[in-house]
């Protein structure tokens, strides 16, 4: 037999089944059957006028090659039957134990490690995706139950969000949790200089600000020790002093968290002589 037109469509297709029609196939004498193979393997054997063969028990998400020969009454088998190939839908969404949960441990300013109980899917879990907040922070491989989330801000309350995803691209419901970072530590000041300008019975004192992964939120200012003032700027006029006197003033400064810094910058000077 042979193939005038060769067609082999494909309708019908759900997860776990399809329907082939095929264009018939022509011979001299008659076509008396055709045989469909599915990967190689034969499938079914059906009379030379049927044209179309519900198949059934596929796997979803599952690659299929079909073929169709024809044969005659003679037992003459065609070799270039029309062929289709196609890969089976999944519309199965992953599933998550009944007592899903996040699990949040290590949590630092900028970053946590957060672990969850696998997920469950008819065809397999592909990835599973964190967010922060609503936006996508970070993509883990299906078959890992745990991750470290980093980029985030310190002392900020956000929202954790996982949800594990199908190789067909269907997701599951979304498991989350709130957390609250805590706060990096004190301000700091990395190249921070007081600079003490002495006139005969008070000092103008200038700073440049410290710096804090939340917000620097005030000074303190010292003399020998004791304090002056707490305040929110970067100068300060220090009156009432001695002329012809040493002073070592120095600035430490504070966070919103209420951390403050020991190592701030100081500056010794002298006031001038009466």
């Amino acid at each position: 037999p042979t193939w005038p037109a060769g067609l082999l469509s494909v309708s019908n297709t759900t997860p776990y089944a399809l329907t082939l029609t095929w264009t018939p196939a022509a011979d001299d004498v008659a076509v008396t059957q055709y045989t469909i193979t599915q990967n190689g393997a034969e499938l079914a054997t059906v009379d030379g006028t049927t044209t179309s063969l519900d198949v059934t028990e596929l796997n979803p998400w599952t690659d299929y090659d079909f073929k169709v020969e024809a044969s005659d009454a003679a037992g003459n088998w065609s070799q270039n039957g029309p062929s289709a190939s196609l890969k089976t839908p999944d519309t199965v969404d992953p599933t998550w134990p009944a007592d899903a949960t996040l699990t949040v441990s290590n949590l630092q300013s900028t970053s946590l490690d957060l672990s969850w109980p696998a997920a469950s899917d008819d065809v397999g879990i592909d990835h599973y995706v964190i967010t922060v907040d609503g936006g996508e922070a970070l993509t883990v491989d299906g078959e890992l139950t745990s991750a470290t989330v980093p980029g985030l801000k310190a002392a900020m309350t956000v929202l954790i969000g996982l949800r594990a995803v199908d190789p067909a691209g269907n997701k599951s419901s979304e498991l989350t949790t709130t957390i609250t970072t805590p706060d990096g530590g004190p301000p700091t000041w990395e190249g921070a200089k007081l600079t003490a300008t002495a006139g005969m019975t008070e000092v103008y004192l200038s700073w440049t600000p410290a710096e804090d992964d939340v917000a620097v939120t005030g000074y303190r200012v010292f003399k020998g020790g004791e304090q002056l003032a707490e305040q929110a700027n970067t100068e300060l006029l220090v009156d009432g002093l001695g002329p012809s006197t040493e002073y070592t003033f120095k600035v430490e400064a504070r966070d919103a968290a209420g951390n403050w810094s020991t190592d701030g910058p100081s500056a010794t000077v002298t006031t001038a002589k009466a």
